[in-house]
């Protein structure tokens, strides 16, 4: 399998159906990023969060871009040496930018060790480093941090308000990631009554800041026609620029409205180039990307030919109980 890790200025996403390894690969830093799902693995009990001390939302008074940090020499030679793979050498030179006080570098390092990778698991360390990051103003941890809580049904219930007025104060301040966080409690109406006109309004506020889940969820809003009127070629253009972020859920759907010329020109040679590249990867597909990638392995449209190939995806996704496919092999019997 082909890495995809980009571990400094990766992208944050709400990952759906990658392994815990290809998902943070996926997650990291690129412009306030933030890891959706493997968070909650990092264990912070309720203990942890209830010390006001600690890591009580109140405190967090410093929202300054941490960003700038990104400039550290350490940071950037670290991510040089993750781009290659060696993780043991970029977790070195972390180290030593997070014992300087570099956030970006403790976010990073809490990230590693809460997976594994290039290190050993150590959900304490990465506990550690994470409170550490939140302490020193960054704010890709403290919205990771506040996603944790609001994940977690009882830390969700115990603190809804907190954590609603720290995603709001800080989504009204014109940070991307409180943004695309607020959007989320809109749509989902767990901690507030359902809104999908208010989780439109925040998701596009987050997109036009260059966020890449944003673009792609704001995306789904103008193709499907929810709460706005349907417009296709801005979906397009904001899936578009989803994926020239390397955003794959983003990559996949461009690949989809490129064969199906939805948004723009038909072009089926590069939909199949999209939906190859993220097959190379090991990354999921969807019953739609199956199937269409299996009829450009089919017929050699934009991939090079491989019949046994296209009729296996394509069985894939008539077992997946995608109509479309189970016609075509009906047809082919």
């Amino acid at each position: 399998m082909k890495q995809v890790l980009i571990i400094l200025f990766g992208v944050g996403l709400l990952s759906m159906g990658c392994g815990q390894q290809e998902q943070f690969a996926q997650n990291v830093n690129r412009s306030e990023s933030v890891p959706q799902k493997v968070e909650s693995s990092i264990g912070i009990t309720q203990a942890d969060v209830a010390q006001p001390n600690n890591i009580g939302l109140n405190e967090w008074t410093n929202m300054g871009n941490a960003w700038k940090e990104s400039e550290d020499p350490l940071i950037i030679q670290a991510k040089k040496h993750a781009e290659q793979n060696e993780y043991s050498k970029a977790i070195e030179l972390l180290s030593q930018a997070a014992d300087k006080g570099n956030s970006v570098a403790m976010d990073q390092l809490s990230m590693f060790y809460m997976v594994g990778l290039g290190v050993k698991e150590d959900k304490e360390k990465a506990k550690k480093y994470l409170i550490d990051a939140i302490k020193h103003g960054n704010i890709q941890a403290q919205v990771r941090f506040v996603k944790m809580l609001y994940e977690n049904p009882k830390t969700r219930k115990e603190r809804a308000e907190e954590i609603l007025q720290w995603t709001r104060t800080n989504a009204e301040k014109g940070y991307a990631l409180p943004q695309y966080l607020l959007g989320i409690i809109y749509l989902e109406g767990e901690i507030v009554p359902q809104n999908m006109k208010k989780a439109f309004q925040w998701f596009s506020e987050s997109a036009n800041k260059g966020y890449p889940p944003a673009q792609y969820t704001t995306a789904n809003f103008y193709l499907r026609g929810e709460v706005i009127p349907a417009d296709q070629k801005t979906g397009f253009i904001l899936v578009q620029r989803a994926a020239e972020q390397d955003y794959v859920e983003a990559k996949m759907l461009l690949g989809l409205l490129y064969y199906e010329g939805i948004g723009t020109t038909q072009n089926i040679m590069k939909g199949s180039k999209y939906l190859e590249e993220l097959f190379l990867d090991d990354y999921p597909l969807s019953e739609p990307g199956l199937f269409y990638l299996g009829l450009s392995y089919f017929n050699g449209t934009g991939v090079q030919q491989d019949k046994q190939k296209g009729k296996k995806l394509i069985q894939k996704a008539a077992d997946l109980n995608f109509l479309p496919a189970k016609l075509w092999l009906q047809k082919q019997n």
